[in-house]
């Protein structure tokens, strides 16, 4: 999101993406900011300790129109990532996965819009509780290292990606500046 990760820091996010946003502290030691469509949130031990990347959402039911999951599961597949769904939250969603990608979606049961995309995922392949086979540092050593490449070593490692080539999953790219929200009306 305009270079900001589950891995940045609050100040990168901020030199980032600047300081439109509304921040809450939602329990000890954990921060949560919200960008429009875009909600970042960190964990600390304590005190002075260092603020720990926990999740990105975009919270696709604030768009306008409202994003069906049927078409995004028909792109997806069309380019060759299928979403896997997942056991029922039991709460009126539907829960898929992208597991290549660390990519969780959650969709209203009933309406079938998308209400969010968490990346890393918060639930993962499986039946309910099941314990996540993803490593957040795994995670956050692959981001970092994407992070460092230059734009055309970036690219390389992209197309070396492709799901015909490779068999991993896409990265995850969402155009901020061009979504449109219920609440702002702001691109």
């Amino acid at each position: 999101m305009g270079g900001a990760d589950a891995t940045s820091t609050p100040a990168e996010v901020t030199g980032l993406l600047g300081d439109g946003f509304v921040e809450s502290f939602t329990g000890p030691g954990q921060l949560l900011r919200c960008y429009d469509l875009v909600e970042l949130a960190w964990e600390r031990d304590g005190g002075g300790s260092a603020w720990r990347g926990l999740y990105l959402t975009v919270q696709a039911h604030r768009l306008v129109p409202p994003l069906p999951v049927d078409d995004l599961s028909t792109a997806l597949d069309r380019i060759g990532f299928p979403l896997l769904e997942v056991a029922p939250d039991g709460v009126g969603c539907r829960r898929f996965v992208r597991a290549d990608s660390r990519v969780g979606v959650l969709v209203d049961e009933e309406s079938g819009q998308v209400l969010q995309l968490t990346a890393p995922a918060w639930f993962a392949p499986g039946p309910r509780g099941e314990p996540s086979p993803w490593s957040r540092d795994a995670g956050r050593d692959r981001v970092r290292h994407l992070a460092g490449l230059g734009a055309p070593e970036r690219e390389a490692w992209a197309r070396r990606r492709q799901p015909e080539e490779s068999g991993e999953g896409p990265l995850v790219v969402v155009p901020v500046g061009r979504l449109r929200t219920a609440h702002t009306g702001r691109g």
